[in-house]
């Protein structure tokens, strides 16, 4: 190998590297991005000094939402790395097996994620006599369609 053969290949490694390194913080900052909406409500805590029961359903009520944000920013991160490790594993059986359990882990503790926030809203709507099984106006009532 001559001098300008090495300076050819790490220069497509530099490249490389470089490509992954946008792919990745662009794939964050994409997954990431929804998060910013909740900055502009007011907040987790609803009131200051007069705190009431309705106050505190309105947190509880804020704080999950704003964990489903969290877990679905981070669900489809672990899409994406595992889809990476899936196409760039050229052959190899053992990555091609890892991104495999990477998408079965992810989907199994969305899937479970999602059937547990169900559980909650039916045991609201059944004990409060409000939201989605008592009243077609309102779908989901942790208010997530705001």
């Amino acid at each position: 190998m001559t001098i300008s053969t090495l300076k050819v290949s790490a220069y497509k490694g530099i490249l490389r590297l470089r490509l992954r390194a946008g792919f990745l913080v662009t794939a964050v900052v994409a997954a990431l991005l929804p998060l910013t909406v909740m900055a502009q409500d007011n907040g987790l805590v609803p009131c200051r000094n007069d705190c009431d029961w309705e106050a505190f359903i309105t947190m509880i009520n804020g704080l999950i939402e704003w964990l489903i944000m969290i877990a679905t920013s981070v669900a489809v991160l672990l899409f994406m790395y595992a889809g990476f490790l899936y196409l760039t594993s050229a052959g190899d059986e053992s990555k091609v097996s890892q991104a495999k359990t990477i998408f079965l882990n992810t989907a199994i503790g969305f899937a479970i994620m999602l059937m547990a926030y169900l559980l909650v809203i039916t045991l609201v709507s059944l004990l409060t006599g409000e939201g989605w099984l008592n009243d077609n106006s309102e779908l989901l009532p942790l208010e997530l369609l705001d």
